[in-house]
């Protein structure tokens, strides 16, 4: 088996010496860094995840809404529905409501 030796000049030996301090002090900042920010967003979490959850509510219980108008005013109806339609109100449609 041959082993294959590595000649490393004084000088290479220097520099490689001086990259491998410059990275680790790079890695040092950047998980001073990282720990900041973790820090910094993990006050916010909990905010933001209940304005999402509340936003979440919000949509869900707007769609429901929209979809029951539908359904009382113009008649449709969700099972009836096929991919690629798009609902439109014609002239000849006749509201359920009574204008005075």
């Amino acid at each position: 088996m041959l082993q294959a030796q590595l000649l490393v000049s004084a000088g290479d030996l220097g520099r490689l010496k001086a990259r491998k301090e410059s990275l680790e002090n790079r890695l040092k900042s950047s998980r001073t860094e990282l720990t900041q920010v973790e820090t910094h967003l993990s006050m916010f979490s909990d905010l933001a995840s209940g304005e999402v959850a509340d936003a979440t509510k919000k949509c869900v219980l707007g769609h429901r809404a929209g979809v029951a108008l539908l359904q009382t005013e113009f008649g449709y109806h969700a099972l009836f529905r096929r991919p690629g339609d798009s609902f439109m109100a014609k002239s000849t449609f006749v509201p359920r409501v009574k204008f005075q």
